[in-house]
């Protein structure tokens, strides 16, 4: 039998696999056919909605991606800590 943090953890490496691609398309990386297909990948819903979803699950679990101050290059997916992006914009 699996141990409840075995899981935990099985499950946060497979919620932050998933961020990865509809961020790319969140952040530009797509070009309109592109974001079509994903729209209809993610049931027409919009890949910023979808990674949202991804980033309230992660956050439930206890990880957050990046830390106030850094730039978006530097930020990476880490236990959540007091000075942790949580909701930031």
């Amino acid at each position: 039998m699996l141990r409840p943090a075995l899981l935990a953890s099985s499950a946060v490496q497979l919620l932050i696999k998933q961020y990865g691609e509809p961020d790319d398309y969140c952040t530009g990386a797509a070009n309109e056919a592109q974001l079509a297909l994903a729209r209809a990948k993610y049931h027409y819903s919009e890949p910023n909605d979808v990674r949202d979803v991804i980033d309230k699950k992660l956050q439930a679990y206890g990880w957050c991606f990046g830390e106030r101050g850094q730039t978006n290059s530097q930020m990476k997916w880490h236990r959540c800590n007091a000075n942790s992006c949580i909701g930031d914009a």
